[in-house]
Parts: structure tokens; sequence; C-alpha cells
């Protein structure tokens, strides 16, 4: 059941967090299996549909969105910063890096 097998996933997710402090994986996420890796890519594009209205064919509605959110999980893999250099520069997109602690 598909229902089933994505709560199994989100405790896994939740269980990464509760034991690496983040919620947010990565292809080259260390401590995470690929099947979780693969798993929050999807969830990642399924709630950037979730979020565009796109209800086509998409996994995420908005309990599941909610339960990303209570955890602190970002769909968004760009993050969005002004270039040090230039203070009068637009903002310009970088690629989210997960710092260790």
């Amino acid at each position: 059941d598909k229902n089933k097998k994505w709560y199994e996933m989100f405790e896994k997710l939740k269980a990464f967090k509760s034991m690496h402090g983040t919620a947010n994986i990565y292809s080259k996420t260390p401590g995470a299996d690929e099947e979780l890796k693969g798993w929050t890519k999807q969830m990642r594009f399924h709630c950037r549909k979730f979020v565009r209205g796109d209800t086509e064919n998409v996994r995420v509605d908005e309990m599941r969105f909610a339960l990303f959110q209570s955890i602190g999980f970002e769909f968004d893999l760009v993050q969005y910063s002004s270039n040090p250099s230039n203070p009068s520069s637009t903002k310009f997109p970088v690629h989210h890096v997960r710092r260790s602690a």
C-alpha cells in the first residue's frame, strides 16, 4: 500500500532528523541511505507541485505538506543570497550546503 509506504518513509525521515539534526537530505548527505535520499528528492518535486497548485499525479496533499513543515523539511534546493562583493547586485541562486556542527 502506497499510503503505508509514505508514512514509513516519513518516520524514517523523522528518525534521521532526530539523529542528525536536519530533515534536509541531499544526494551527498552522510548517514542517509539511498532509499531515503531518493524519496526526499521525489517529495521535494511533489511539494513544489503542491505549492504551485498542480494536482496532476501529486503525492503531497495539505496534510503531508504540513507534516513536512512540522519537521523543517525544505522542498526548495535553491537558496538566494546577495553577492557579498557587490551589495547593489540582485539576488542570485546558490546551492544549499548542509553545514556540519
